[in-house]
């Protein structure tokens, strides 16, 4: 089933959860501009919206942020720091979905889910 996640945060999700806000922000990910960052999350996270307003509250609130990609950064990233950063997220995800798997819950559709042709 499409079981969504809920209730307390793994270091596993978090630490994702925490590099795809920063990758959002940077404007470096293959998304249409405008995707709200709270929608983004709950989709890489399979968890309800509103599980990713109550954790990101505070200094931390994320609030209505929506993505603008910066082609100038995206073009100006060296290949190699692009892959870096690739498998960097990789290795996040396979590790907040080897927690899930191990605590049985449900998983997400991953990065392949916005990864470009």
């Amino acid at each position: 089933g499409g079981e969504l996640r809920r209730g307390k945060w793994t270091q596993e999700e978090d630490a994702y959860a925490r590099r795809l806000i920063a990758e959002f922000k940077a404007g470096l990910l293959p998304l249409t501009d405008g995707t709200t960052l709270r929608t983004f999350l709950s989709i890489m996270l399979n968890c309800d919206p509103m599980r990713i307003s109550k954790k990101f509250t505070g200094a931390h609130c994320i609030g209505k942020q929506v993505f603008r990609r910066d082609q100038a950064a995206v073009d100006a990233r060296a290949p190699a720091a692009a892959a870096r950063a690739r498998t960097e997220l990789a290795s996040l995800e396979q590790r907040f979905m080897d927690r899930i798997a191990s605590g049985g819950a449900q998983t997400g559709p991953g990065p392949a889910a916005f990864a470009p042709p």
